[in-house]
Formats: structure tokens, C-alpha cells, sequence
């Protein structure tokens, strides 16, 4: 080996080490010689996805019970860490505010776990399956939430898990990186006490248990190399979509083949429009809308970006009206035009306006005469074409509604198809609509039909996720990953719980659309009645009786593995064990011909069984030690116990 060879390893070496170890600035890096970065990408990328697939193998190795004791700590901790966590994301970032990411924080990791955990214990059923080493870039937007949706997800499905952060949020994930990482290894030495064989973590096992995920620095380095990397698997861009489309066609050019040995899903922007038909109830559609909107002020891609208003010029202007009574202020042509030019920076969005409160995006983009006291902008858009080159109707991730009015549903529709078309990524739809009823309030065929007609249209959109009459944020488990995910083929790494997933399970808010049994593709309308019970089994398939929650699994767990429990722990016992009766309860088959007859029996079966079944799938491994050892509790805990729950 030459003395210049030997010189050169070493540089790259020390470079290796300096870039793995430390957040450097774009200057420095461009500073780093473009032969020795060639090679530092090379010797890192090896270095992360062996490192990841020798956790992943020490995963593996466990049972699926201890697997789901490492993902339960892993999402205790991160909800105990959300405050945390928000206050690190929004000092980096300067987007959102502080209350909205904490509790969006606390929301990923209790709802991922919860609604997700059932598919542990189903071989070859499970979110984000196919198995491997997970690599995911995640969005300076929500960066920590999608890092512990996207690893709580990846770790039920069995998989290893490196995070690529968003450059500009790559601190405050890499902090949250290690306190999800101290938890992997606390679980280590958890399971190392509970072997009845004595130690079967080393203390390098450990530590390597804890690279089941892996945040990396100076992620802009590594993109391509990961994808092209024989040893990543997924590929998932909820940030750095366009990116990684980009490097697709010039990767499988040059590699015919790898790709499709790979699953890429890729996130749409946040372009999602809300139609608001004109049987709807416009204030409480509206008001919906702007709730959700103004969360974190507005930077959750799934939140509404354009609402549709369809009717005439009198119901557009009322719709204006009802906006600025809600604190939104209607841009003036001018202030439209001066917005349109700020938007925009280097031929993507101007950091300084998705996630800002409208005082800063004012002043970001010189608007005159806004008040102070203004809660959104609104741009008034009318009728009119898509435009492509006006940012105004893309995505703007931001306090900022584009409105527009539409003269018939087909209209109306058409053009939202056109918006979510934008850029060529679809996300998320909503529409309102009202009971299909004359003047008269009778319901005739005639109409139906007509809302059938405009129900099949609204199912067409092109949107991973259509909602009905109700707003996107009221889906907690999904405020982060959204559901718009396009690549080789759709999918949500984040699947929620809901009774609208597609046009065979409609819950409106005031009357329900079903299929019919003719098999035609025809739908009805259930009467006043039949709604008010429905809606009744809806609320209580969300409640208690079938739905368990974070701290329930955890007392579970603390039950099964005996350790101390604390008076409010306690305490709480009768009421775990109310839930566990109803869930067992909801989660048996029903009579079809109940009270409520088949209809409302088919939301029924469809979604309070299915949760309620979920639910308990996540739990019945541990059942019947945890009864178990709940008998052997101590008499002053079995006192309490008894007289709260009569236990005989």
C-alpha cells in the first residue's frame, strides 16, 4: 500500500467518524474533499444497515409477547417525553407551537400503539410487512410524531428502523433518537431480568438491541446511497417525497431491478380540499374546518387546504362572511398577489410561511391592513381554473385557506380533483353533505339517487383518504403520516380506526348511506331512527367498552410481570377489568335480526365488533397469567379490589 493509499484511508476514517458523530453545517460538508465523501458514504451507509440488521435480529429472536413489551415501554416513553419533544421540534424548526405538537407527540405514540398492536400477533398480517430494514425520511414539518408513528409501526411489522430527519429538524430528532434508544435498552435489561435462564442480553448486545433505530446525522448525504443499499428494504418519504422520486428513474437506469426488490411509499403534499356541498349545515362545516386548520397552525399536511363552496354567489359570500366571523380576514387582490410572490422560495415553499402564525406570515410577505387580531387568511379564488404556477393552490402547510365556489356538485368536484392533482401527489379529501330531503323533508328515490351519483363522484377523487362530515384532525392516530402515500402501490403506515374508510361504510353525521343487499351497487337511506342508533353504537365502539388504552396495557403488563403497582394503579384495576368484559362482550358475534334490524347491524358487525376484536387481539396472550397473578395480588390490594368491584 502506497504512503499516499495509506494517507487517504485515514482521512477518510477520521472524516467517517467526524460526519457519523457530529451535525455538521452544509459549508463544512461541502468543505470535505468530493473523493473522500464518495467513500465516507459508503463506509457509513454499510456501517448503519448492519448495525440495523443486527438488531433486527436480536428482535427476531424474541417472542412476540416480549416484542410487544419493548413497543409498549418504547410508546410510554415517548408520551411521557411529548412536552419534551415539542418544545425541542419547535426551537429547531420555528414552526407550529408547543401545546399542539405535545399533544399531537402524546397522540403518536398512544394511538399508533393501541390501534396497531392486534397485528403483532397475526403472522403475515401486519402494517408495513414484507420485513426488512426500514429507512424513513421524515418532514421538518412533524419530524419527532412521524419518527415514533413511523418506528412504533415498524417495529410491530418486524422491521428495523433508520430515520432520515429533515435537515433543518435533525437536532431535535436525533434527541428524541436517543431518549426512544435508552428506552430499547432499558427494555434489554428488563428482558435479561425476566429469563428464567439468567442473563441472555450481553452488555454489547444491548447496545446493539438499541440500533433497532437509528437516527442519522447529516442525513442529506445518504439518500440515494440508502436506497440503493442491498440491505434496506423500505423506503418510506413522508419528508423528501419529490427527492426521492427524482432518484428513482435515474437509480433503476443505472441498477435495472434493485427497485423492484424494495417497497417505496411516498407522501403527497398537503393539498387536501374540503367540499362543502350546499345541503350541508355551511357554519358548522366551516367551523369544523377551521378547528382543524388552525391546529398547529396548520401545519399538519392532512388539514384543509382549499374549501369548496357549492351554490350560488349569495352562499359564497355568506360562506366569507362566516370565515371572517371566525377571525379569518378575506385578502385583498393586492395582498393576494403580494402572498402568491412570498410563497415561494428557490422553487419550493418559503420556510418562513407553512407553520408560522399569521403575525409573522404578514410580515414575511409585507401584507397591509390585516388585523391584529386575525386567526387565518383567506384567498379568495372564485371560480376558476387550477393554476399551476400559483403557489395559492398547491399545498401551504399553513394559517392560509384558498376558497372557492363551485355551481353544481360536478363542478365542484371536478375542480377539486384538479387540486389534489396538484404536483401530481394526492392526500386527503373531506366533503359535508346534508340529508337528501325535499322541501317538504321527505326522502324520495329521485334524490337519493342524485346523492348516490355525487357520493360515487366524491369516491373517485384521488386521495389516499376520504373523509365525511367531519374534519381530518378529529383522525388523531393519523394527524402525522397522513394517508396520501404513493409509490408502487398505495398504502398507510398509519391505518385508522374509523367507520369511513370507504363508500361501503359512509357515517354522516345526521342520517347514515349503507349499501344495499341487491348487490348493485345501489345505496339507502336509514331513517331518523335507525341513524340515532347507529350513531349510538358508533360512540360507544369509541368509548370504553371497546377500546383500550395505553395506560390499560400498561397495567396489564405490570400486573403480568409482577411489578409494584401504585395506589392509583390499584384503583384502577376494577375499571381495567369493566373494560376487559366489555370488549370480550363487543367482540362477540351479534344476532343480525337485533332490534335495530340488519342496517344498522351492518355498522355494527363492520366496525364496534371490529374494533372491539382488535382490541382484545392485542391483550389475549397475556389474559390468563394476568388473571393469574391478579389473585395472588396482596390482601390489601384484593381488599380494595373487592369492594370496588365485588370480586367474588
Amino acid at each position: 500500500m502506497s504512503v499516499l493509499s495509506r494517507e487517504f484511508e485515514e482521512l477518510v476514517d477520521v472524516t467517517s467518524k467526524r460526519v457519523m458523530s457530529q451535525v455538521l453545517t452544509f459549508d463544512e460538508i461541502r468543505a470535505i474533499p468530493e473523493a473522500v465523501l464518495r467513500f465516507v458514504v459508503d463506509k457509513n451507509v454499510n456501517a448503519f444497515v448492519n448495525r440495523s440488521r443486527r438488531a433486527r435480529e436480536l428482535f427476531l429472536a424474541l417472542s412476540l409477547k416480549e416484542r410487544y413489551r419493548v413497543i409498549l415501554e418504547l410508546a410510554v416513553v415517548a408520551r411521557e417525553y411529548s412536552g419534551e419533544f415539542a418544545d425541542a421540534a419547535v426551537k429547531e424548526t420555528k414552526m407550529g407551537n408547543v401545546p399542539d405538537k405535545k399533544f399531537k407527540k402524546a397522540v403518536a405514540a398512544e394511538y399508533t400503539f393501541i390501534e396497531n398492536i392486534h397485528t403483532l400477533f397475526r403472522e403475515g398480517d401486519v402494517i408495513g410487512s414484507g420485513g426488512g430494514t426500514m429507512v424513513v425520511l421524515t418532514p421538518k414539518t412533524n419530524p419527532i410524531s412521524t419518527l415514533i408513528n413511523a418506528s412504533e409501526n415498524g417495529f410491530i411489522a418486524g422491521n428495523s428502523f433508520i430515520c432520515l430527519p429533515h435537515p433543518n429538524a435533525q437536532k431535535s430528532s436525533i434527541m428524541a433518537g436517543e431518549v426512544l434508544c435508552e428506552s430499547l435498552r432499558e427494555s434489554a435489561k428488563k428482558l435479561n431480568a425476566d429469563s428464567e435462564e439468567g442473563v441472555r442480553f450481553t452488555k454489547e448486545d444491548i447496545e446493539v438491541f438499541s440500533d433497532l433505530l437509528i437516527v442519522v446525522k447529516n442525513p442529506t448525504l445518504y439518500t440515494r446511497a440508502f436506497i440503493e443499499h442491498e440491505g434496506t428494504d423500505i423506503i418510506a418519504a413522508v419528508g423528501g417525497a419529490p427527492l426521492v422520486k427524482k432518484l428513482l428513474p435515474d437509480i433503476e437506469k443505472e441498477k435495472p431491478g434493485l427497485l423492484s426488490k424494495k417497497k417505496f411509499f411516498l407522501a403527497g403534499p398537503g393539498n387536501a380540499p374540503v367540499v362543502i356541498l350546499k345541503s350541508a349545515n355551511i357554519v358548522r362545516a366551516l367551523k369544523a374546518s377551521i378547528k382543524s386548520k388552525g391546529f398547529d397552525h396548520g401545519v399538519v399536511c392532512a388539514a384543509e387546504n382549499t374549501v369548496f363552496i357549492e351554490g350560488d354567489k349569495n352562499r359564497y359570500e355568506e360562506a366569507k362572511e362566516i370565515l371572517a366571523a371566525f377571525g379569518g380576514h378575506i385578502l385583498s387582490v393586492d395582498n393576494a398577489l403580494r402572498l402568491k410572490e412570498a410563497m415561494k422560495v428557490n422553487g419550493g415553499l418559503n420556510p418562513d410561511i407553512p407553520g408560522h402564525s399569521v403575525e409573522e406570515i404578514v410580515k414575511e410577505a409585507k401584507l397591509v391592513g390585516v388585523p391584529k387580531n386575525t386567526s387565518f387568511l383567506v384567498v379568495d379564488r372564485g371560480i376558476s381554473e387550477v393554476d399551476r404556477t400559483n403557489p395559492l393552490d398547491g399545498e401551504k402547510l399553513s394559517l392560509i385557506f384558498t376558497i372557492r365556489r363551485g355551481r353544481n356538485p360536478q363542478e365542484t368536484l371536478d375542480t377539486a380533483k384538479q387540486v389534489l392533482e396538484y404536483d401530481g401527489n394526492w392526500h386527503t379529501a373531506s366533503m359535508y353533505l346534508g340529508k337528501p330531503t325535499d322541501s317538504s323533508k321527505k326522502v324520495n328515490e329521485e334524490l337519493v339517487k342524485k346523492y348516490n351519483d355525487i357520493l360515487e363522484k366524491f369516491d373517485e377523487l384521488p386521495a389516499g383518504r376520504r373523509i365525511l362530515n367531519t374534519n381530518p384532525k378529529e383522525y388523531y392516530g393519523t394527524v402525522e403520516m397522513g394517508a396520501g402515500i404513493e409509490g408502487t402501490e398505495k398504502f398507510s403506515l398509519m391505518l385508522p380506526t374509523d367507520p369511513t374508510k370507504s363508500l361501503n361504510n359512509i357515517v354522516a353525521t345526521d342520517f347514515i348511506i349503507k349499501p344495499n343487499n341487491n348487490n348493485d351497487g345501489s345505496k339507502q337511506i336509514l331513517d331518523k331512527k335507525q341513524s340515532g342508533a347507529v350513531q349510538g353504537k358508533i360512540l360507544e365502539a369509541q368509548g370504553k367498552a371497546v377500546y383500550l388504552r395505553l395506560d390499560d396495557h400498561l397495567l396489564i403488563n405490570k400486573i403480568t410481570r409482577n411489578e409494584p403497582l401504585n395506589k392509583k394503579e390499584v384503583k384502577n384495576i376494577p375499571e381495567l377489568l369493566s373494560k376487559i368484559n366489555s370488549v370480550q362482550q363487543a367482540a362477540k358475534t351479534r344476532d343480525v335480526n337485533n332490534k335495530y334490524n340488519k342496517d344498522t347491524n351492518y355498522i355494527n358487525t363492520q366496525y364496534t365488533q371490529d374494533v372491539a376484536k382488535e382490541a382484545l387481539e392485542g391483550i389475549t396472550p397475556f389474559l390468563e397469567e394476568f388473571y393469574e397473578k391478579l389473585e395472588k395480588l396482596k390482601p390489601s390490594y384484593q381488599k380494595i379490589i373487592k369492594r370496588m368491584y365485588q370480586i367474588k
